[in-house]
């Protein structure tokens, strides 16, 4: 494991989140199937000298013979033994729970990175924090200056916002499926990849600030697909993507249509969800108006 998702507190938290809620689900099941089971404990004496197995069903910890149980009583013996595991896995599972339960207080007191914010003002103007905060991170990221892209800008019909205007009619569900759930983008912000041994500069539709993990995401949708010229440049691009390192389903997202198969907002929603699976239908959470170029 990476230990980048270490230095992301908001993942881990995720996790541990995560973890949290499928222990409490097994200890709840692990309870019922105790209460489920037959009363006793199983001992088992294996006896060397006779090259023999013993079962005994004790009715409790007191009980030093208990009661033999023949191969008749196979069941019997599988439920009691069966029992013991699923016991030994509640005391391993609230064990941890309480572990994770203690660490996660711990996040909520406050973490390395948020100590900076939490001083006084004039110390704070005083020191130099080790790392930026989601919030300085995104504000610089949304400052950034950069060219956009000079190809036919005329042909940018379908309106978002007062502020910005895109090519199709996908693109606009896209631009505001992410306004909708918060997630800051630049529309058609230059990239530069390296194609046949020399630097060649694109303009994804979409380039998308994951915040939490520091980190852009590409999201090409590729509305012409049944023009063969267009098709073949699209397939060209996702290979240019892929060959500098950029994998579909994380730092690239790749979205097709053509005249009979349109997008549609379902399919939106589920990838803008998976970007950012805490987020949700806030519009105005972050600063829209300086999400474009």
């Amino acid at each position: 494991m990476s230990l980048d998702l270490f230095n992301n507190v908001s993942q881990v938290i995720s996790i541990l989140n995560g973890r949290l809620e499928f222990l409490e689900q097994l200890i709840d099941e692990k309870s019922d199937a105790i209460t489920a089971a037959p009363d006793g404990l199983l001992t088992i004496i294996e006896r060397s000298e006779r090259d023999r197995v013993e079962y005994y069903w004790r009715m409790n910890s007191s009980d030093k013979r208990g009661k033999y149980l023949s191969k008749k009583c196979d069941d019997q013996i599988r439920q009691l033994a069966q029992k013991k595991y699923d016991r030994l896995t509640l005391e391993e599972a609230i064990s941890e729970k309480v572990e994770i339960e203690r660490l996660l207080k711990t996040y909520c007191r406050g973490t390395v990175e948020s100590t900076h914010s939490r001083m006084n003002k004039r110390f704070q103007s005083l020191s130099e924090p080790f790392m930026e905060s989601d919030d300085e991170f995104l504000e610089n990221w949304l400052n950034q200056e950069f060219e956009p892209n000079p190809y036919h800008p005329e042909e940018k019909i379908y309106r978002v916002t007062d502020d910005l205007m895109v090519r199709s009619k996908g693109e606009q569900d896209i631009a505001i499926m992410l306004l909708i759930y918060g997630i800051p983008f630049f529309y058609e912000k230059p990239l530069t990849l390296f194609v046949d041994d020399r630097d060649v500069t694109i303009y994804p539709d979409f380039t998308i600030l994951d915040v939490a993990n520091r980190r852009e995401i590409y999201w090409e949708h590729m509305g012409m697909m049944d023009i063969p010229r267009y098709r073949e440049s699209s397939l060209w691009k996702i290979k240019w993507f892929q060959l500098n390192g950029y994998a579909q389903g994380e730092s690239l997202i790749v979205t097709m249509e053509d005249e009979r198969e349109k997008l549609d907002m379902v399919l939106i929603k589920k990838i803008v969800s998976h970007i950012a699976p805490d987020a949700g239908p806030k519009p105005g959470e972050w600063r829209c108006d300086k999400f474009f170029s």
